[in-house]
């Protein structure tokens, strides 16, 4: 049975009762044993984890609590409060009262984004630990999810591109929909107005315009990607910085909620050793937008060179060469790539990564 997606504060609670599962498998409790630890019953347990129930208040706290001192997995934990947001942002796209969506004021994380798509496509996140134990998916029935992809398209259709909140609601809409099974999707997509941004300028449109090439690369087209890497970012110092600084946001490292996109060019402070771990993880011939992955790599490397003596860049020298060994890579980026590998044997001679 399908869980109830909404409840009177407008949250669902599908991914965060996955989430908490997990955490609770993780700490080899059974749900009778953390109902005991918790002092609730037995059916409050099984309806957080459901969806059923929103986990909340005192709840939510003193779960945290026992789980962390049952052992539960650390990364596990953390990634229970990007999973209340995506609850929340579920909730409010299935919304009756057309209230205006959050999107077009909260810029999601790369967490968030994820979680989502765990609960639309069944595609656990990557970076969610299991620790051999198997994973369901968020319990949105196939009704509730057509429901979703079908009000994402009508946010992006919708919204006004002219406007800042607008074309930051159209972007992020209809990434999200783009995950969309249907067989029509790749023509609602071509339908949408297509962003044509000013070469060399920083703006709404131009953040819309690589998403657009992000989106079509990932499902199979790289064409747009590899034209907006040579036309509208590489060799423009601003737009490369706030390439950077978007990805810096997205995997977690320039602080957060940013309501809008300007976040890019404000200057705001970052290392980028997470950053640089995200990046080495998706070096894969088999991510459709490899070519941005190792222009970012590159970019990043080339302005904070340090970098690459870190201890996240370990395997990095490991995963360039293989990625270098295939066919899937423009010319761009296999010149960039190698520029990466002459500044990791440079600056590791010793092959220590």
């Amino acid at each position: 049975m399908a869980a109830t997606l909404t409840t009177p504060g407008g949250s669902a609670g599908v991914v965060t009762g996955q989430v908490l599962q997990l955490a609770r498998r993780t700490a080899g409790l059974s749900q009778e044993a953390l109902a005991e630890l918790l002092g609730v019953s037995l059916d409050s347990v099984q309806g957080w984890e459901s969806g059923r129930r929103r986990l909340a208040g005192a709840h939510e706290l003193d779960a945290r609590h026992e789980l962390a001192g049952a052992g539960a997995d650390p990364q596990v934990m953390a990634a229970l409060e990007p999973a209340r947001q995506a609850d929340w942002l579920l909730g409010r796209t299935l919304e009756p009262d057309g209230r205006p969506h959050p999107l077009a004021v909260l810029v999601t994380t790369r967490q968030v984004h994820d979680l989502l798509v765990w609960s639309l496509t069944g595609s656990r996140p990557s970076w969610l630990p299991t620790n051999g134990i198997g994973t369901g998916r968020p319990g949105l029935g196939v009704p509730e999810r057509r429901a979703v992809f079908a009000r994402l398209r009508e946010l992006a259709e919708g919204a006004d591109g002219h406007r800042q909140e607008g074309a930051q609601l159209r972007r992020q809409a209809a990434f999200l929909a783009a995950y969309d099974p249907a067989g029509d999707t790749d023509v609602w997509l071509a339908d949408l107005p297509a962003a044509n941004p000013r070469p060399g300028e920083w703006s709404s449109e131009w953040v819309a315009a690589r998403s657009r090439a992000v989106t079509e690369a990932a499902r199979g087209d790289p064409d747009r990607l590899r034209w907006f890497l040579d036309r509208r970012l590489a060799g423009h110092d601003r737009l490369e910085a706030a390439q950077l600084a978007w990805n810096a946001y997205y995997y977690g490292e320039v602080p957060g909620p940013q309501r809008s996109e300007a976040f890019m060019v404000a200057d705001l402070p970052w290392r980028g050793d997470r950053l640089l771990g995200w990046l080495a993880g998706r070096l894969e011939p088999g991510c459709g937008y490899v070519d941005l992955i190792v222009h970012e790599l590159w970019a990043l490397l080339a302005g904070r060179y340090t970098l690459a003596t870190d201890p996240t860049a370990g395997g990095l020298a490991n995963r360039v060469e293989i990625l270098a060994a295939t066919e899937v890579l423009s010319d761009r980026s296999r010149r960039e790539l190698g520029e990466v590998a002459y500044l990791l044997r440079a600056l590791n001679p010793k092959g220590d990564h």
